[in-house]
C-alpha cells in the first residue's frame, strides 16, 4: 500500500489496518468472497416504485453466483426517482426492521447511492425498507459476500 501526501505541507498519518483478505476460494464460515457486481433488484423494472413505508425483498441465498450458505452481502443500494425526503434501512428477511438508515435521500426525484452491509434472512432473501412518505425506485447491486 502507498500513501501519498499531495499537499504543499507537511502532515501526520497514521493507517490502522482492520481485516484482510487472503487469497483462495471462500469456503469456510466468516470468509468473504466477491463477485462482479451484479444487479439482483431494479424496481423500476420489477416490482415498481416502492411506496412510503413500504419494504421491497429479493432473494440473493444460491442466485447470480452468491452461495446458498450465504450470511450476508455487500449491497451497493441505490434509490431515485424519489417523491420524498426519506432513508433506506437494509435487514435480513422475515424480521423487524432495525431503526437505523443504510441511505438517506431528499426528495424531488434525486439519485443517491450508498453500500452496505445487509444480514440474509432465513428465507434467502434481504429486505430494504422505504422510510418516506413518498415513493422510490430502489435498486440492489451485490458485489460481496460472507458466508455462514
Amino acid at each position: 500500500m502507498t500513501l501519498t501526501n499531495t499537499s504543499n505541507g507537511t502532515v501526520q498519518l497514521v493507517a490502522d489496518v482492520s481485516g484482510y483478505f487472503l487469497a483462495g476460494t471462500a469456503v469456510d464460515a466468516g470468509a468473504f468472497g466477491t463477485l462482479a457486481p451484479t444487479r439482483f433488484l431494479d424496481s423500476r423494472t420489477s416490482s415498481g416504485p416502492v411506496a412510503g413505508g413500504g419494504v421491497v425483498s429479493f432473494p440473493v441465498a444460491g442466485v447470480n453466483g452468491v452461495p446458498a450458505n450465504v450470511a450476508g452481502v455487500w449491497v451497493n443500494l441505490t434509490v431515485t426517482e424519489t417523491q420524498g425526503d426519506g432513508f433506506l434501512t437494509g435487514f435480513a428477511s422475515g424480521t423487524l426492521a432495525p431503526a437505523t438508515s443504510n441511505l438517506i435521500y431528499g426528495w424531488n426525484r434525486k439519485t443517491a447511492a450508498n453500500m452496505a452491509y445487509l444480514p440474509v434472512g432465513a428465507d434467502g432473501k434481504v429486505s430494504v425498507a422505504n422510510n418516506s412518505l413518498g415513493t422510490a425506485q430502489i435498486i440492489a447491486d451485490v458485489s460481496g459476500y460472507v458466508l455462514k
